[in-house]
């Protein structure tokens, strides 16, 4: 992280809110699959989501968890 307590505070409030972005995003692509709704390369889309969603979580957690 950056040394500066100011710049550390912007990205932590910066990755909470693109944390609630995919969330947004993430909901109706859901839905859409789940009830087999939209073309393949919206579902395709989805799957790229839900795999950046999981990695981005493995990659942040804690070293005690991994």
């Amino acid at each position: 992280m950056l040394k500066s307590t100011k710049y550390n505070t912007i990205l932590y409030f910066l990755s909470i809110l693109a944390f609630i972005m995919g969330f947004i995003i993430v909901i109706p692509l859901v839905l859409a699959f789940i009830y087999q709704e939209g073309n393949s390369i919206y579902q395709a889309f989805y799957y790229t989501i839900i795999i950046s969603l999981i990695t981005g979580t493995i990659l942040k957690l804690p070293e005690e968890l991994k």
